[in-house]
C-alpha cells in the first residue's frame, strides 16, 4: 500500500501499532511509564491529523474557489464573441471581403455576470475600415461599461501601378492593372473607374504595385500659360473662333483667362483641349 496515495491510513497504522505496544507494556508492569508515552504520542497524532485535513483544505479550496469565479464574471472569451457577432452583422457597408481583429481584455479586470445581453455600440455613426472603438456595457443593478478597440482591413478589387510613374508622367492603358489589394488605409479616396485614370498626370511618384487615388494623381496639362489657343464662342446654336493666348495653365474642363489677339480683350474660358478655350457669349 502506497502512503502517498491513502493519507489517512499512515496515523491509523501508526495507532494500531501503539495500541498493541500497550497491551505489551501492560502485561510487563510499565503501565505508568506507558501512560506518559501514550499521552505525548495522542498529542503528535493531533497535530497530524490537523496538518492533514489542513492540507485537504488547501487542495480542495481553490477549485471551490474558480468555480464561484466562472458563475460570478463574465467570460472575456464570450464577451469578445459578442464583439465578433455584433462586427459581423454590421459590416456589410464595407463589403464581403475584410477581416476583423479585436484586441483582447485586461486579464486582470472582473465583469460581473450581466443578467442581460451586452450592449455593444460604436463611437461612429457605422463601422470603418481601419481601427474602431466599442463602448460594451451591462445594464443591471451593478452596471459596468468598457471600451475596445476593433481593426477592420478590407479587401478589394482595384486599380495599381503596373510599374512605377515618376512625377510628371502621363498614365497610359497599359501602366494600370486590376488587382485584389488591401484598400483600408486608403478606402473612398481611391479611384475605381479606369476612366478617372488614364491620361492623368502623376503628382507625386507612383510604385509598382500601388493604388491611384486622389492624392497622387491630377489633370494632364492640356494648355500652358503663353500657348497660342483657339477661342471658340458660341450663343443660340451660332458659334465663332478667334486666336488667343492663354494666360495661365489649364487642364480638362478647368478655366482660364484668355486673351483675344485681335481686341486685346480678357476673357475666361473652360480648357476643351490642347488647343480650345470654349466660351460662352
Amino acid at each position: 500500500m502506497c502512503v502517498d496515495q491513502h493519507p489517512l491510513v499512515f496515523p491509523s497504522l501508526v495507532f494500531s501499532l501503539f495500541s498493541a505496544f500497550l497491551i505489551f507494556i501492560n502485561k510487563t508492569g510499565m503501565l505508568h511509564a506507558s501512560l506518559k508515552i501514550y499521552s505525548t504520542l495522542i498529542s503528535s497524532l493531533d497535530k497530524i491529523m490537523k496538518n492533514l485535513l489542513f492540507s485537504m483544505l488547501i487542495v480542495v479550496t481553490p477549485f471551490a474557489s474558480a468555480n464561484t469565479s466562472a458563475t460570478t464574471y463574465e467570460s472575456h472569451a464570450v464577451i469578445k464573441q459578442q464583439i465578433q457577432d455584433y462586427i459581423s452583422s454590421n459590416i456589410h457597408t464595407l463589403g464581403d471581403d475584410n477581416t476583423v481583429q479585436v484586441n483582447n481584455i485586461d486579464y486582470r479586470l472582473k465583469l460581473k455576470k450581466c443578467p442581460s445581453k451586452l450592449v455593444i455600440k460604436t463611437s461612429h455613426d457605422e463601422l470603418k475600415a481601419g481601427r474602431n472603438t466599442l463602448n460594451v456595457s451591462c445594464v443591471s443593478n451593478t452596471p459596468w461599461r468598457i471600451f475596445l478597440t476593433s481593426y477592420i482591413r478590407v479587401f478589394k478589387q482595384a486599380y495599381v501601378a503596373n510599374k512605377t510613374l515618376i512625377k510628371g508622367a502621363i498614365v497610359k492603358r497599359t501602366d494600370v492593372v486590376l488587382k485584389k489589394i488591401d484598400i483600408t488605409s486608403v478606402h473612398k479616396r481611391y479611384l475605381g473607374n479606369k476612366g478617372q485614370i488614364i491620361d492623368r498626370a502623376v503628382k507625386r511618384t507612383i510604385t509598382s504595385g500601388s493604388l491611384f487615388t486622389i492624392n497622387n494623381l491630377t489633370h494632364q496639362t492640356l494648355i500652358k500659360r503663353g500657348d497660342r489657343v483657339t477661342i471658340q464662342a458660341s450663343k443660340n446654336g451660332f458659334e465663332i473662333s478667334m486666336d488667343g493666348i492663354a494666360l495661365a495653365n489649364g487642364s480638362e474642363g478647368q478655366r482660364i483667362n484668355v486673351k483675344n489677339i485681335r481686341t486685346k480683350r480678357v476673357i475666361q474660358g473652360i480648357v476643351d483641349n490642347k488647343s480650345i478655350v470654349r466660351v460662352r457669349i
